[in-house]
Order: structure tokens, then C-alpha cells, then sequence
């Protein structure tokens, strides 16, 4: 508000939201709508009527994965659409929650609700080893030494993140 000198105060129902009397910063507390007074101290005031909507359940699933892999995100409250932050590190399916490893890094992963509440999660990608490099074959009794060479992007000789 322009006006200076005035205090904030929220009407019934409790429980539904709080305010700052001298800042106006009003936190939500639980769905419903409150009554958003300001006064000033020669008895004026100005009101607004405030909905709180209820924020969706915490994301729950596996939150570190290898580049390649995917994840199934979820989340109890229903109806709400999926995304990440950084689709060149991690994507997500905007329905099923599915989320896969694209590269190396993290990147947030939100559950939106159609009022615009969401709930956020850090996924990080972990990078995939090298590529074992040697024969694929070995005599009983013969010891051999595998090699580690260079990378190699998912789907190839079976790398997956260790449970």
C-alpha cells in the first residue's frame, strides 16, 4: 500500500492465513479465504479477500539415477503436471511424472497444481562409467585385467546405477 502510517490485521476465519501487522506479508497457513484489512490510524481502511489454496503432498521417488535411466516420480494430491528446470540434464514426463537422465547434473523437478501451488525436488543425473574395454571372453584358470576407456552414453554394455 502507498499509504504509510497504517497496520495489517486478517479477519476470521483463524487459522487460514497470518500477517506482518507493520510489513503486510501474508503466509498461508491452510486452505480457505481470509479477509485482508489494512487501517489507518484515523479509523480508514481498505480490504481484500484472500484465497489460500492448498499446496500439493512432497514429491516422493528415486532422486538420483544415471544418465539414461528414469525415474517415477509421485505425488499424492491429484491433478497437478510435472517439469524440470533443465531439460538438457533431466527430463520429465509432464503426466506420468517419469522423469529420465539425459547428462551429468541436477535439476529441479516441480509438481504444479492448476491453482499454482507446487512442490519442488533436486534430481541429480550421475554420470555413467567408462566403457570396459578387453576380450569378452576368458579361459577357467586364466586371470585377466579389464580396462576402463573413454565413455560411453547409456543403452550401451548394460551400466546402470548400482542399488
Amino acid at each position: 500500500d502507498i499509504t504509510t502510517g497504517g497496520s495489517w490485521s486478517i479477519a476470521v476465519p483463524a487459522g487460514v492465513a497470518a500477517i506482518g501487522s507493520a510489513t503486510g506479508v501474508v503466509s498461508g497457513i491452510s486452505a480457505g479465504t481470509a479477509i485482508v484489512t489494512y487501517t489507518l490510524s484515523t479509523g480508514c481502511i481498505a480490504t481484500i479477500m484472500e484465497t489460500v489454496f492448498a499446496s500439493p503432498s512432497p514429491i516422493t521417488g528415486t532422486l538420483a539415477i544415471c544418465e539414461g535411466q528414469t525415474s517415477s516420480l509421485t505425488n499424492a494430491t491429484a491433478s497437478g503436471t510435472w517439469s524440470s528446470s533443465n531439460t538438457t540434464i533431466a527430463v520429465a514426463d509432464g503426466t506420468t511424472g517419469v522423469v529420465t537422465g539425459i547428462s551429468p547434473g541436477t535439476s529441479m523437478i516441480s509438481y504444479t497444481l492448476g491453482s499454482g501451488c507446487f512442490a519442488v525436488k533436486v534430481v541429480t543425473i550421475d554420470p555413467l562409467p567408462s566403457v570396459i574395454s578387453g576380450d569378452s571372453w576368458l579361459c577357467d584358470g586364466i586371470l585377466k585385467l579389464c580396462a576402463i576407456v573413454g565413455r560411453h552414453r547409456a543403452g550401451k554394455h548394460g551400466s546402470k546405477r548400482k542399488p
